[in-house]
Formats: structure tokens, sequence, C-alpha cells
């Protein structure tokens, strides 16, 4: 290899969007490499020579961001400041309201459920524009950060209805409201005390506060900066919520924005982007036929986390809108938005470890819901990622008399080889065929400051159908377009791997899947004697073999070391 050319990075190149007349906040992004001595405080005498002035500040791995005021005139001077990475101007934190208005529903027949929280030793929190009413306290306590005299009832409207659809799902025609899975913490982080130019540094330092505080296994996030992603740069919310979840607790559900129809700017918007979370778009009808919602903003991510959205789910529209439950308007009211596609979808995750007699670590769900997503290959991956969450978890708990779901969870250490082995029953009880599905999820350290090598960890899988034959299993043809991508096997350091595969069963005898954990620093090899912790993963496996009955129980008396998975307790789960 040899340098071809150096260019110097121009100071209009880190001018990123446009600002409006007389705008003077901006986000900065700054440099400040370990071993650099404080950048920051040369970063601060020299902005002031130009009448600007920092409000907060907020350090993410070896990035500094800033919510400043600079004068526009000057943000080309500022700019010129050798370890400005980026500086734009501040964006608002978006509530995503409806994207029809919203209408109550005349004489509506329902109750709300007369009954606890299914498992009461869940921990859910909501982040959001608060309840505002009384009718949840059976299940939710509020948090409220100033005066409740200063709220805005579109907060409370958007606070609510996001919560009540986690609690009871949403309501579909004559049907009751569900039994919820779960008790919720609701934060009220949006109030119109917040000052217009430091709201999106303190409703980030709201969430991130409550989530160290407290050991939550779940969080909804239906809103954030209203901003399109960009490929060279993370944004201070991705960053700071993505170190966070680096450990595969809490798991994350967030909105990807509804500004999917401005062309040019219907990127997901952050904190979506995140590799560690379950980012939801909408579709646009709850049937068959259904397609990503106009609004919903579109993918692709950045690579590592190609894939986003990672799902869609039903959120409503003009042709079928989404029915819920207002707490402030004490009805059922018809809405639309990703902002109730994405507690809906974490219900979901909920509702598969409220169920389970057995301890599913929260990504575990994220993997099953994935897993079990119903897909269209007409449609567009950019639009709707992985395909359509369930929201019937009969379809994710139950399998059919011809399959079999085994579900690996753990951790691995650095550069070890663990084998999962794929369970089937003897050659000569399988049908002509047998399709392997397979999910494969992990939590994996950032660096914000490379997004080209953003994520520290990675798995190599190999899929070997039998002892003396190696297959690649996972295709990155649907994933990464250009031969670079794929030859340097970028895959490995996505987060999220789904991929279905039908073989010969002749071929199969006693197949297995070998996974390596790899580990890289800002792109590079660690250095010698550094700690690596082990890394959290799951793997969902699907068998399937038409023609072969009772394929279930079949692998369970061959391999019974196998643990079935059961029901904490027969209810009824409405469809």
């Amino acid at each position: 290899m040899k340098i071809e050319d150096l260019v110097i990075y121009d100071a209009q190149e880190k001018i990123r969007g446009e600002a409006k007349e007389n705008e003077t906040k901006y986000e900065i992004a700054l440099h400040s490499p370990n071993g650099m001595g404080d950048v920051s405080e040369g970063f601060l005498n020299y902005l002031k020579l130009f009448n600007g002035e920092v409000r907060k500040a907020r350090k993410v791995g070896e990035l500094i961001f800033f919510s400043a005021d600079v004068p526009k005139d000057q943000v080309r001077n500022v700019a010129e400041f050798s370890m400005l990475r980026a500086i734009r101007p501040m964006p608002k934190v978006r509530v995503m309201e409806p994207q029809i208005r919203r209408i109550e529903l005349p004489n509506p027949h329902f109750e709300l459920p007369d009954a606890d929280a299914l498992d009461s030793t869940l921990n859910v929190a909501v982040f959001d524009g608060g309840i505002g009413a009384q009718h949840l306290n059976r299940w939710v306590e509020e948090f409220i950060y100033s005066d409740e005299s200063t709220t805005n009832p579109q907060f409370l409207a958007h606070g609510g209805e996001v919560t009540s659809t986690i609690l009871f799902g949403r309501k579909v025609e004559d049907k009751e409201l569900q039994q919820p899975y779960c008790n919720i913490d609701h934060y009220r982080v949006l109030d119109p005390a917040l000052g217009e130019e430091d709201d999106l540094f303190d409703v980030l330092d709201r969430i991130t506060v409550a989530i160290k505080e407290n050991s939550y296994d779940f969080i909804n996030l239906s809103l954030g900066p209203s901003i399109p992603i960009e490929d060279d740069e993370v944004h201070v919310w991705t960053s700071t919520l993505e170190e966070i979840l680096s450990t595969g607790y809490p798991l994350a559900a967030v909105a990807v924005g509804n500004d999917g129809e401005l062309a040019g700017q219907n990127r997901i918007q952050p904190p979506s982007d995140l590799v560690n979370a379950l980012s939801i778009g909408s579709s646009n009808i709850s049937g068959n036929g259904w397609a990503r919602a106009p609004y919903s903003c579109v993918g692709p991510g950045r690579s590592p986390g190609k894939v986003k959205p990672d799902g869609v789910c039903f959120g409503g529209s003009t042709k079928e809108p989404f029915s819920t439950f207002s707490p402030i308007q004490n009805n059922i009211v018809n809405v639309a938005g990703t902002s109730y596609a994405t507690p809906l979808a974490l219900r979901t995750c909920i509702g598969i470890k409220a169920l389970l007699d057995h301890p599913l670590t929260p990504l575990a769900t994220k993997a099953l819901a994935i897993h079990h997503a119903e897909r269209d290959p007409k449609l567009d991956r950019a639009e709707i990622g992985w395909g359509r969450i369930r929201e019937n978890l009969d379809q994710i708990i139950y399998s059919d008399d011809d399959e079999a779901t085994i579900i690996y969870q753990g951790e691995v250490d650095p550069t070890d080889v663990l084998r999962a082995f794929i369970p089937c029953p003897p050659t000569e009880n399988l049908g002509p065929k047998t399709q392997i599905r397979a999910t494969f999820c992990f939590a994996s350290q950032v660096d914000p400051e490379h997004p080209i090598h953003y994520t520290r960890n990675g798995l190599t899988l190999t899929f070997h159908p039998n002892s003396s034959r190696t297959k690649a299993f996972f295709s990155m043809k649907n994933i990464y377009k250009t031969e670079q991508e794929a030859r340097d096997d970028a895959h490995k350091w996505e987060t999220c791997l789904y991929h279905s595969e039908s073989c010969l069963s002749e071929k199969l005898d006693e197949p297995y899947f070998d996974i390596l954990h790899g580990v890289r620093e800002r792109g590079q090899a660690p250095e010698a004697g550094a700690h690596v912790d082990p890394l959290p993963y799951v793997l969902v496996i699907s068998v399937r073999s038409e023609g072969s009955a009772d394929l279930y129980s079949k692998i369970l008396e061959t391999h019974q070391t196998l643990q079935p998975l059961s029901l904490k307790q027969n209810i009824q789960i409405r469809t």
C-alpha cells in the first residue's frame, strides 16, 4: 500500500446543516485524544476570540460535545480549530406528534383491565412528556422534574399514549384492552421549563441519570434530536446512550422518526442508530399486504449498524389509524406514528420475558422478536429492516409440529471458539429438506470517534453441516453492496444478523456453528495484555423439516440436555 495524496481537512467541510437567519446556538464535536492534555481548554480560549460561549459540555470516549453560542458570521472561523470535528445548528428534541390529527372515538367500548401487572419484578422505564392523569396509577409511577403548572398538554397526551400502549397494547375493535405485563416508571423528561438552547443536553442528562441509577430491563424512547444521522459522525445522544447499553442491559426500543416523507431528510434520526438498541419504524396496516408507513424514516444505518431500522411494527396510517387509550382524555383515540409502533414492539419483548419461565436476558427478547418477524422479500430492507415485529406472542412462543426453536444465551471470552450445536434428530426422522434459520445478537462497546470502526467487538460464525464440511451461513450480499465492504468482512462487526437457508437433510450430521469472538479498539488490535470483558450474546436457531411430524419431541428425545421452556402460568394471549 502507499499514500497517494494528502488533503487538508477544510473548515467548510466541518460545518453541517443549514443555519437559520440569526442562528447562534450550535452543537460542536471536538476530538480530545487521550494523552494530548486538555484540548477543551484551548478550544474555549479560541472560541472567546470570536465572541463564542460554551453552555454545556459532555465527554464520550475521545470526543467532547458542546452546546455553544456562536455568532453566525463567525462559524467558519470557529471551524478552523484543528481538533474540531463538526459544528451544526443545535437540533431540537423531537416530540413525534401523531401523523394524523388525534381523534377521540365516539362512545368506544372499553374498560381498563382490573388486574395487576403479570410480572411485577420487571423494571421498565418510559422517557417522554408525562402522564397528566390518575388512570394509570395502578401500574405507573411518574417522576416529574419541574412545576406541573408548566406542563404542555401535547407532551402529556404523547407520553400517556406511549405508556398505555406498553401497558395494554392497542385497542382492536370490540376486544378488551390487555392485561399489563409489567409496571412502568415514567420520567417526564420533556417540559417547557427547559431552556431552548440547552434542551437537547438537559433531556439527555435526565435520561442517562435515571438509567444509571436504576436497574432497568427495558426502556422506551419515542423522542430524540430532530436531525437525520450522518455516516461520518455519531451524535451525542447516540454515543452517550451506546456507552450505557453496551452491557446488554437495558434493552432500549427507539423510534426512528416521522420525517419519512421529507426528501433528502428522511433518514433515521438519533438515537435510533444505536447498534445496542432495537430501532423501530412503522408499518401502514396491521394485516396482510403491509409496507412501510410513508412517514416512517428509512435506513440504511451506517456500517456497522447497516440494517436500520431493526424492524417495523404497526404504527397506524390514514388508511388504518392506531387506536390506543389516552389517559389525559380518558378515551380511546386514533393516532399514527413511530412513537406508537415503538412501544408496541417493546411490549412484545416485555411479554416474551414476562411469560416464559426462564431467565431470558433482554437481549434474548430482541433476538426472538427479530427471529420471528414477518418478512416480505419484495420490500426494501432499508425501509423495514429485518421485518415486521409480531404482536401475537403465540407466533413467537409456540412452534409448529414440524419446527423447533433453540436459544443459546451467555458470554463468550475473547479469542475463544464457542461451539453451538444445531439439534437435529437422525436423518430418517427428517423430511427430504431441512430449513435452518438463525438470528445472532450481541452487545458491544463502541468507539464513537471512529464511525467506520464503530463496534469494538465482533463475532465470526462458521456453519458446519457435518464434521467434514464448512460453509458460510450469513450471506453478506443482502447487507453490503460494495465489494470492498464484503472483502473486509464488515459483517462480523454487526451486532445483529439473520439468515435462513434450506439444505438436503441427508447432508446434515450433527451440524453446529463455531463462534469466534474478535476484538478491536479504534480499528486496531488492542494492546497486548489489555483487559477485554466477555461478550454477552444470544443465538436463536429454528430447525424446520416439512413432513417430519412432531420434530420438537424427537429433538428432545435425541438431545436430552436441552431444557424446554414453559409458561409461568396459563393465561389467554388475545390475538
